[in-house]
């Protein structure tokens, strides 16, 4: 039997407020059941404690059949805000970093290893701010906890990234660790013409396709479009192949230099 490819999706469902202005999370779900992704991340997600037909993190789990990790970065007493990711695939572990900028809007990055058919898969998913000073600060510290972990079968950052130019030197520091960038506009979903939210692969220069998910619904459900990823099983089996003989080879070459003294 054939595995299936790995479908990861990004979205920031704008606290399930629509372009109509209505706050509507079923709304959002049905968007989110459309995707069939194995991974979706998403921003801007908050968990109202008193507002009529509100939406909770277990209903949104038990709805989308998935296990679903928080990443708060506000509380409010009226709702928790963050970004949240959501996964049919094993947690192995999840790390979660502090990347504000002072005096601006609380940010974070929800970093995750998800045991996967293929092997260890790192995914992050983070939303930046507003400013270009303020995405600078990010940028670096983004950097870092990429750098901070290396030994993983392949790497996935994804979330909004509020860059209208992504070939500005702060961000292409975060792309040089990334062999897929491409990126379809996705913002405004009345008029797409911002890529705005991005999902980065590495290695992912082979066998990945992108798109923007622009069903009807998601037209109306957030002023973002989702954005999915496609990696081929056949790339996945690969890097898994790949790892396996780098790893044999490192240890070979360890025992061959230790019998030697």
């Amino acid at each position: 039997m054939s595995l299936p490819d790995l479908t990861v999706a990004t979205y920031n469902v704008h606290q399930w407020v629509g372009t109509d202005k209505t706050y509507d999370p079923c709304r959002g779900l049905s968007v989110l059941q459309e995707l069939r992704a194995n991974v979706i991340g998403l921003q801007e997600v908050n968990f109202p404690k008193r507002i009529k037909h509100k939406i909770t993190e277990t209903t949104l789990a038990r709805e989308l059949g998935m296990e679903l990790i928080l990443g708060k970065t506000l509380m409010r007493e009226e709702a928790s805000y963050g970004n949240v990711i959501l996964t049919n695939l094993p947690a192995h572990d999840v790390r979660r970093h502090d990347i504000s900028s002072d005096r601006r809007e609380p940010r974070g990055v929800l970093d995750v290893d998800l045991l996967t058919p293929f092997g260890l898969i790192r995914v992050l998913n983070t939303h930046l701010g507003l400013r270009a000073a303020e995405r600078r600060v990010q940028h670096q510290k983004l950097v870092t906890i990429l750098q901070s972990i290396a030994t993983r079968n392949m790497t996935i950052l994804m979330g909004d990234f509020n860059e209208w130019l992504p070939l500005r030197f702060p961000f292409r520091k975060i792309a040089a660790f990334f062999s897929r960038l491409s990126a379809p506009p996705s913002f405004p979903t009345f008029f797409p013409l911002l890529a705005l939210d991005r999902i980065m692969i590495s290695p992912g220069r082979h066998g990945v396709t992108v798109h923007a998910h622009k069903s009807r619904l998601a037209r109306f459900a957030s002023d973002h479009y989702p954005v999915v990823a496609a990696i081929s099983t056949k790339s996945l089996l690969y890097l898994k192949k790949m790892r396996t003989e780098r790893c044999e080879s490192q240890y070979a070459a360890k025992y061959l230099s230790s019998a030697n003294h």
